[in-house]
C-alpha cells in the first residue's frame, strides 16, 4: 500500500515538474519572440506604422498635457545647468513656465528638466510666451509681480492648453512670433523658416521634392540632414561662453539615431524633448488653420476660447504633426499588411502596436490644409 502511495506521489511530482518546466519554456519562446521581433530586430519597413501609433495612441500626450510645477532652488546639486533652468523657469530674472499655465513637455520630470536645458531653451520659452500673449490678449500678465507668479502656481489650476488664432496664414503668425522681422535675432524664427521649408517638401506632391526628405530605414536624405545641419547652427547663435555647440555635439550618426529610435519606439528623452520643440513650433504656425475634423468642428460650436475646444485642438494638431513626421519613413504612417505571409504576420505579432483609434485619426482634407499653407509659406519666405 505504501509502495503504490510512493509510486502514485512520484508520477503527481513528475507531472507538475514537466507541467511546470513545460510553462517556463513556453514563457521563455514568448519573450524571446518578444526580444527578437519587439526589440531587436524591427523591420525598418514599419518604422513609420510604429512611430505613428506610439505617438498619437500614447506619447502624445505627455507632450500636449504636462504642466509646470515649483521646484526648490536648492533641492539638487547645484549645477550650472540647473542653476540656468531655475533661473529661466520660476526666478524674477525669468519666469517663463510660472507666468501662464500651458502645456510643456518633461521626459524627466519637471524636478529633472534641467538635465534636458540647452542655450536655445529660454529663447524657445520666449516664442513660447509672446504665442500665449498675442493670442489671448494677455499683455496685462506680463505687468505681475514675482511673488503674485509664485503665489499663482501654488494654487490649485486647470490647465489650459494653447488656444487657437483663427484665420491667420503660416506667414502671419511668423510676424506675429517674431515681430519686426524678428528684430530680437531670435534663432527660432530660422529653426521656424527651416520648418516650414521641411513640412512643404515632406508633403510635397512632387517625389523629386520629397526625395531629399526621406529615411529609408538606415540613411536620411541629403536635404533633410542639411536642414538640420542649419537648424543647429542657428540654435549656436545662443550659446554663451563654455556652452558647448549642439553643431558640434551633435553628430550625423546621432541625427541619424534619433529617426531609428523613433522609428523603432524607444526615444531617448533627449530626442522625444527635441521632437516636442517641432511639435509646438508647428502647433503655433498653425493656429490660424480652422480645420476640417467633424470633432473639432462640434466643439467649434461652443466657442474656440473654450478649454475643451483648445485641449482637443492641440491634440489634434499632435496627430497631424506625427502623420506628417512618419511619412518620412519608408510606407509612411501606414504599411499594406493584406498580402504579408505568415512569418510577417509572427514578426508583427510581437512588434509594437501599429493601429489607431479610427476616432484618433486626420482628415485627409486637413493635411492638404496643412500642405497648401506650408507650401505657400515656403514660397514666400524663399
Amino acid at each position: 500500500m505504501r509502495a503504490e502511495t510512493s509510486s502514485g506521489s512520484k508520477r503527481t511530482f513528475k507531472t507538475l515538474r514537466t507541467g511546470f518546466l513545460g510553462l517556463v519554456g513556453v514563457i521563455a519562446v514568448y519573450y524571446a519572440l518578444l526580444f527578437i521581433f519587439g526589440i531587436k530586430y524591427l523591420n525598418p519597413q514599419y518604422y513609420g506604422s510604429y512611430f505613428y501609433a506610439w505617438r498619437v495612441n500614447f506619447a502624445d500626450k505627455l507632450m500636449t498635457h504636462g504642466r509646470y510645477k515649483l521646484i526648490k532652488k536648492n533641492e539638487h546639486p547645484e549645477t550650472e545647468d540647473r542653476k540656468r533652468f531655475y533661473r529661466i523657469s520660476q526666478d524674477k530674472e525669468g519666469p517663463y513656465l510660472i507666468r501662464f499655465d500651458r502645456p510643456e513637455h518633461f521626459p524627466r520630470g519637471h524636478e529633472h528638466q534641467f538635465s534636458l536645458n540647452f542655450p536655445a531653451y529660454e529663447d524657445f520659452l520666449k516664442v513660447r510666451e509672446r504665442f500665449i500673449v498675442e493670442s489671448e490678449g494677455l499683455q496685462e500678465n506680463m505687468k505681475l509681480e514675482h511673488s503674485d507668479l509664485m503665489e499663482q502656481m501654488k494654487k490649485e489650476k486647470g490647465g489650459l492648453f494653447f488656444a487657437s488664432y483663427s484665420g491667420k496664414s503660416v506667414e502671419e503668425m511668423m510676424r506675429i512670433l517674431f515681430p519686426n522681422n524678428n528684430a530680437d535675432r531670435n534663432p527660432w524664427f530660422d529653426v521656424s523658416n527651416i520648418l516650414i521649408r521641411a513640412v512643404s517638401r515632406i508633403m510635397s506632391q512632387d517625389e523629386k521634392d520629397r526625395e531629399g526628405y526621406l529615411f529609408d530605414g538606415s540613411e536620411v536624405g541629403d536635404d533633410l540632414m542639411k536642414d538640420i545641419r542649419e537648424g543647429l547652427d542657428a540654435l549656436d547663435r545662443s550659446a554663451g561662453d563654455g556652452d558647448a555647440l549642439l553643431s558640434e555635439k551633435i553628430s550625423d550618426a546621432d541625427i541619424k539615431n534619433f529617426f531609428i529610435n523613433n522609428g523603432r519606439v524607444s526615444g531617448t528623452p533627449q530626442e522625444t524633448f527635441a521632437y516636442s520643440r517641432l511639435y509646438y513650433l508647428f502647433n503655433f504656425l498653425t493656429a490660424g488653420i480652422e480645420f476640417k475634423s467633424e470633432k473639432l468642428a462640434g466643439l467649434r460650436g461652443d466657442g474656440e476660447s473654450s478649454n475643451e475646444f483648445r485641449e482637443a485642438r492641440m491634440d489634434y494638431v499632435a496627430n497631424v504633426f506625427a502623420r506628417i513626421f512618419a511619412s518620412i519613413y519608408p510606407n509612411q504612417h501606414k504599411k499594406d499588411v493584406s498580402n504579408i505571409g505568415v512569418l510577417e504576420k509572427v514578426r508583427n505579432y510581437y512588434s509594437p502596436k501599429m493601429t489607431v483609434d479610427p476616432e484618433k485619426e486626420v482628415d485627409d482634407a486637413d493635411l492638404e490644409l496643412v500642405r497648401e499653407s506650408f507650401s505657400r509659406s515656403s514660397r514666400i519666405s524663399a
